[in-house]
């Protein structure tokens, strides 16, 4: 048998210089996403200003119709507050529809980047993954790291509803319009300064639940060893060990998640509160008229939903950074052979062969497009049809 060729040194390159930042505009924009997410997020923006309109028509409602006892004005008004309804419910029916299909096929792409980049031909030189580690990065990673378009979408009409409102209330009272946006960029920068710890907390339980996949996928692919073996014991303790793991990391995690809503939640309401005082203290002065009370305690709590939700995004974005990161390792790992012009050239080297595609053993290659490489002591020919091994 001919000796093996000299391995040719594999490429030290890496396949991309992909970054989180990448991850997240791949689910967001590829395939002119973009431009559906733009019209998603229109859509979004136009129901929050349905829902902060609501307070207003009541308020005029009760204002114009029913303290003065206008009846042509309280059908008037009620009828401009049953459109207002009618065109929040179609742009929120319409507005998911089209989020339904960003989130899918960014979802669908990411999977594709993870398993296009298990398969290549050129392998990896980075750390050997488990089967358990790849699936938890192709299902569960992608799976977070799509949903970043729900975010930014609903942050993004989360911010539109609360401007609408903050605007509102300075129509109503300068003094108290003031003191909302004021209250809400307080209420933002505290709720952000406490989901920093997410981000760990987030790649931990993501790769606690990759360590429990990939006990189990070595385990059910050497079924018939263990069996055989007899190590039926010791590698269910290794399973119980990394599911109990899994366990307790993902409720740590999820302690830590509910502590941090809980907070946002407490802080919302304090923000409620203090506008609702302030608002009843001004219609005893009388500064504000009845309607406009109801008015300001309507949006009170729409900024109360609109600031839980804005301090809950850090939480939310800090767990899909940290999947993004995940699939930015599986990504960006060395390539762990040459590129295939110089694996062709040495197959060249070896010989054609018989030219009728036969490898087996004489060690030749025939044709162009013919993969050669030596690992470990094991030179290896391989081609759509016929993968040979040699010694």
């Amino acid at each position: 048998m001919p000796a093996p060729p000299p391995p040719a040194a594999p490429s030290t390159a890496a396949p991309s210089t992909v970054t989180t930042s990448d991850m997240l505009r791949t689910a967001l924009t590829r395939d002119g996403r973009s431009r559906r997410l733009i019209a998603c997020t229109l859509g979004l923006v136009v129901h929050s200003l349905g829902e902060a309109s609501v307070p207003l028509l009541i308020g005029t409602v009760i204002d114009r119709a029913v303290i003065p006892g206008d009846a042509t004005a309280l059908v008037f008004w009620l009828g401009v507050l049953g459109a207002s309804f009618v065109v929040m419910s179609s742009a929120y029916q319409w507005a998911m529809l089209g989020m339904v299909r960003v989130y899918g096929h960014g979802e669908h792409d990411l999977r594709q980047l993870a398993v296009g980049r298990v398969l290549h031909p050129r392998g990896t030189a980075g750390r050997r993954r488990t089967t358990g580690e790849v699936l938890s990065v192709a299902s569960n990673d992608t799976f977070q790291v799509a949903g970043v378009a729900w975010s930014v979408v609903q942050q993004g009409a989360t911010v539109a509803g609360l401007l609408a409102a903050t605007v509102a209330l300075l129509l109503i009272s300068v003094p108290l319009g003031v003191g909302v946006f004021l209250g809400a960029v307080v209420v933002l920068l505290l709720m952000q300064r406490l989901s920093r710890p997410m981000f760990a907390r987030g790649r931990e339980e993501q790769s606690a639940v990759a360590g429990a996949s990939e006990v189990a996928a070595d385990a059910m692919a050497g079924l018939r060893i263990i069996r055989g073996l007899g190590a039926r014991d010791e590698i269910s303790r290794r399973y119980r060990a990394a599911s109990r793991h899994s366990r307790d990391t993902a409720v740590a995690s999820a302690v830590s998640l509910r502590s941090y809503d809980a907070v946002s939640e407490v802080v919302s309401l304090l923000y409620l509160a203090v506008l609702t005082f302030a608002a009843g203290w001004l219609t005893v002065n009388g500064s504000v008229t009845p309607g406009q009370l109801v008015t300001v305690i309507g949006l009170a709590q729409f900024l109360k939903g609109s600031l839980a939700h804005i301090g809950t995004f850090g939480a939310n974005w800090a767990y899909k950074r940290a999947s993004a990161a995940r699939l930015r390792d599986l990504l960006a790992e060395d390539y762990g052979l040459p590129e295939g012009k110089d694996a062709t050239a040495t197959a060249d080297g070896a010989g054609r062969g018989n030219g009728r595609g036969n490898h087996r053993g004489n060690g030749n290659c025939d044709g162009d497009g013919v993969l050669t490489w030596v690992t470990g002591g094991v030179r290896v020919h391989a081609r759509h049809t016929h993968p040979s091994v040699y010694v």
